[in-house]
């Protein structure tokens, strides 16, 4: 294998890993539960180093008002189901919330009251924002923008993700 060939090989795989991680966040129909973890190591230890950055993420969430915790979590499990079930496992046994990571990693549904708090932490966060972006006097357009991406998201939870049937 000549210098080049080994070099895009390597660009390859790691465009093939970041596009499984954009596929996650995009919620595309790609089947993440997977019972196989990719062969090669280092791609294991790349989706287990996402996995757990996304793990710690959401759990400053937890704590930090604003920062999301669910949404780093499913990322989290997408991650561990790739590089190590296990992990994906444990996650899943949290109390509250792994629940409705693994019905969302697994089936690609929330239930509704999920979908609620989901919308309302959304917006209410947006809010806060705004006002404080109004109060220092900065730019309309921020703000404008955020709307936007708060009315793009809430059509994507409340039309693209299905509902599940028991709460």
């Amino acid at each position: 294998m000549i210098a080049g060939d080994a070099s895009r090989a390597k660009i390859d795989r790691l465009r093939i890993f970041l596009r499984s991680i954009l596929n996650l966040a995009m919620n595309t129909r790609t089947h993440l539960y997977l019972d196989v973890p990719p062969r090669s190591r280092v791609v294991r230890w790349m989706y287990a180093s996402v996995g757990v950055v996304c793990l710690g993420v959401g759990g400053v969430g937890v704590v930090v008002p604003g920062l999301p915790t669910v949404v780093f979590w499913i990322v989290a499990a997408g991650c561990f189901g790739r590089s190590c079930p296990a992990l994906q496992r444990w996650v899943y046994q949290r109390p509250r919330v792994g629940p409705v990571i693994e019905l969302f990693v697994t089936e690609r549904k929330l239930t509704r009251a999920s979908k609620q708090r989901a919308l309302i932490g959304m917006w209410f966060g947006m809010l806060i924002s705004s006002l404080i972006l109004i109060y220092f006097d900065r730019p309309m357009m921020i703000v404008a923008v955020i709307a936007a991406c708060g009315a793009g998201v809430s059509w994507w939870i409340t039309k693209r993700i299905e509902t599940a049937e028991t709460e």
